[in-house]
């Protein structure tokens, strides 16, 4: 993942708006003082590249670290390799340790906790939800 520059801001927004079998949102919510993601559709290592830049503008314009990531009607399809590799390749580009990530998602699976896990061991502070209101309950202690 390259660097994000100001330039960078209306590429991501025509990715937001179309994209292959995905959309994706990232706003600031003032009140929780907190980023609110939500994606649709099929999410793997080529397009969650675009989902992170646009968390890390946002992140950057509202400096923000903390993330509720509703990946509720996301098709997750990543390999264990891949979610092994993912905290390492979100540590050094865009995000720090410092970042508290909730993600929200229907139903819990092995390679989730796996990802947990794996992020956990790695610095990150990083859990899982299937709801909104405890992975934002969670984000305020």
């Amino acid at each position: 993942m390259e660097a994000i520059e100001a330039n960078d801001i209306e590429k991501v927004k025509q990715i937001n708006k179309k994209g292959d079998n995905m959309k994706f949102d990232v706003n600031y919510n003032k009140k929780h003082n907190c980023l609110i993601a939500s994606f649709e559709g099929d999410l793997n290592p080529s397009n969650a590249k675009e989902y992170i830049k646009t968390i890390a503008i946002k992140a950057k314009k509202h400096n923000c670290k903390c993330l509720l990531n509703d990946l509720r009607k996301a098709n997750i399809d990543f390999s264990i390799a891949e979610l092994y590799e993912l905290p390492e390749i979100v540590i050094t580009k865009e995000f720090d340790r410092t970042w508290a990530r909730a993600i929200v998602t229907k139903v819990n699976s092995e390679k989730l906790n796996f990802f947990e896990t794996t992020a956990y061991n790695q610095g990150l502070t990083v859990k899982f939800f299937n709801n909104i209101n405890k992975a934002l309950k969670w984000l305020k202690t």
